[in-house]
């Protein structure tokens, strides 16, 4: 098991983006990691990303 951080993508007007954290997770991978910060929220899978967290 492998710790993720698991991070929501947010788009400005500016063409900029930015992470908010949403959990960080234990997880065989980082899909995994994904699925698990989202379940019970109303973020959508094409718009999170899980980095390791070491």
């Amino acid at each position: 098991m492998h710790t993720y951080v698991v991070y929501e993508i947010l788009k400005t007007n500016t063409c900029k983006l930015f992470l908010r954290k949403i959990e960080t997770v234990k997880a065989i991978n980082s899909e995994s990691a994904r699925r698990k910060a989202i379940i019970g929220t109303n973020k959508e899978y094409n718009n999170v990303r899980a980095y390791s967290y070491a």
